[in-house]
């Protein structure tokens, strides 16, 4: 079974990833979403969800808005936040952060 858990911040996000990532990857049967509540909550709550992700989870993602800043910027700032926190998970984490908020799309 391949399983992803994803972390985002409201659910909005949630409603559209839970949707598209199965149309992405058919592989998927299930994505275990968790919702933080905007950025601010997200960044300092994701590694929290991430440590309450278990097997069978095969991938993480973190998703946020990049607030109209580099994406890549935001990306490094939670893959920082989740080294320091000295937690390694037992599955691969991806960090996204996207250009625009989905619902301005």
């Amino acid at each position: 079974m391949s399983v992803f858990g994803i972390v985002v911040e409201g659910p909005y996000d949630s409603a559209v990833y839970s949707t598209l990532i199965p149309r992405i990857r058919p592989d998927v049967e299930l994505v275990v979403m968790r919702q933080c509540g905007g950025v601010p909550a997200l960044r300092s709550t994701f590694v929290y969800w991430l440590k309450k992700f278990q097997y069978p989870i095969v991938k993480a993602l973190v998703i946020r808005d990049s607030d109209r800043r580099d994406p890549l910027e935001a990306e490094t700032e939670m893959s920082s936040i989740l080294k320091q926190s000295r937690f390694t998970p037992s599955f691969p984490v991806h960090f996204h952060a996207t250009t625009r908020a989905l619902e301005t799309c």
